[in-house]
């Protein structure tokens, strides 16, 4: 970066050394809005991922809901199976 006292750069003077500094200050202002845009970008994907996460966690309940459920109706039908078996078992012996 040029110094206010060094007209290597541009060659005739302060005028020279203001034409940096708006170019600098242009090029600074440009970073920071790429950096909110960069901001809203991630704000809006961390807002989208919860959203998301939520809906996993309901869709993880209902399947755990479901898989309790048809664990409880297969142990019965398993568990009243079994007693048919044995009655039948006991009642040729008998």
């Amino acid at each position: 970066m040029p110094d206010q006292q060094d007209n290597s750069y541009t060659g005739n003077g302060s005028s020279s050394w203001i034409v940096w500094q708006r170019l600098i200050l242009s090029e600074l202002e440009r970073h920071d809005q790429d950096n909110k845009d960069i901001e809203q970008k991630v704000s809006d994907l961390d807002k989208d991922l919860s959203e998301k996460i939520n809906k996993i966690s309901v869709d993880i309940a209902v399947l755990q809901t479901r898989a309790a459920l048809w664990g409880a109706g297969a142990g019965a039908i398993i568990a009243g199976l079994v007693e048919l078996a044995i009655a039948l078992i006991m009642g040729h012996k008998g």
